[in-house]
């Protein structure tokens, strides 16, 4: 967990290490870095979140990794679907060796909803102590398992990540059908992206596992792409990372249905207030002009020859099927 503090909260030594000791009593695996932030500015206009990932990619001591966002709450054993979806990934897969589970490049998509607020909720959720107090007043607030995700999408308390503002962000999930299908045996591969905008959350290999890893990989580093640290504040941050993965020749497929991720709701951060306001401030369009620039330079980089997981060729209106 990587905790991002300004430069007096970091002095406050005491606390803060009081703080880290309360949460990893509730939980020994985490592990939490502490970095402070340069100015009141960064914090406000240029949130270094890319560099914040990477930082906390460099603590991972295992064969695999899913980075997620602090409003992101886990589906119960989530790590225990995640785990069984990563066998099933090396189980279907042989290498040029004819070993299996050999330096993959495999994406597994971790299915998102967002919990939505309205009403009476909506107005109750305008400071993050007040946007906390709905799940410790309520503790099925946020679903934890298939059977409540569904009860919570039926009842329109739910709704796909991001489907009401960023359509193509999730679309080739297919998240409702993924829930309907209560398909908890089988990965299901994506053969094309309909968007470069397709954003999802992925567990992707991160350590070296096999016992010739050295040889293979010629240095003991990251299986997969660490992010951009030249996307920062918000936009295009995360999606940076998808479109390299997918040109790197990885393959993406989408975990059995047994756990996902749900957004918390919470107020608008500052760092999105900035990016939104394009009067005063240019990050938002810095940002836009970076990620085309981006693209050109990993397409470049790999020349399209891994790519597995193409662009959709949207077939026109009028034209014949060949």
């Amino acid at each position: 967990l990587v905790v991002y503090l300004s430069q007096d909260e970091l002095d406050d030594i005491w606390k803060t290490q009081k703080l880290s000791d309360f949460y990893i009593a509730q939980c020994p695996n985490l592990k939490i870095v502490m970095h402070a932030a340069q100015s009141a500015d960064e914090r406000r206009i240029a949130y270094p979140i890319n560099k914040l990932r990477n930082i906390g990619l460099d603590q991972v001591v295992t064969s695999h990794v899913l980075v997620l966002d602090i409003d992101l709450i886990p589906s119960m054993a989530l790590d225990r679907n995640v785990h069984d979806a990563i066998e099933l990934a090396i189980d279907g897969r042989v290498d040029d060796d004819g070993d299996a589970g050999v330096d993959p490049r495999d994406a597994i998509i971790v299915p998102a909803f967002e919990r939505k607020v309205a009403g009476a909720d909506g107005a109750a959720c305008q400071t993050v102590e007040d946007c906390q107090k709905l799940g410790k007043d309520d503790p099925e607030f946020m679903p934890t398992n298939v059977s409540s995700v569904s009860k919570c999408m039926e009842e329109k308390k739910c709704v796909v990540f991001q489907s009401e503002n960023n359509w193509e962000g999730h679309f080739d999930t297919q998240t409702e059908h993924w829930l309907k299908s209560k398909n908890e045996d089988d990965l299901k591969h994506i053969p094309c992206f309909h968007s470069q905008r397709y954003e999802p959350y992925v567990v992707i290999p991160w350590c070296p596992i096999e016992a010739n890893a050295v040889q293979r990989l010629a240095l003991w580093g990251p299986r997969s792409p660490y992010y951009d640290e030249r996307f920062y504040g918000y936009g295009k941050n995360k999606i940076q990372q998808i479109a390299h993965l997918r040109e790197r020749g990885y393959k993406f497929m989408i975990m059995p249905t047994t756990g996902f991720v749900t957004h918390h709701p919470h107020p608008e951060s500052v760092t999105k207030e900035t990016w939104k306001d394009r009067k005063n401030h240019d990050l938002h369009e810095k940002m836009d002009r970076l990620y085309p620039k981006y693209l050109g330079e990993i397409h470049q980089k790999y020349d399209g020859n891994y790519v597995e997981v193409p662009i959709c060729k949207i077939k026109k209106r009028g034209e014949k099927k060949r």
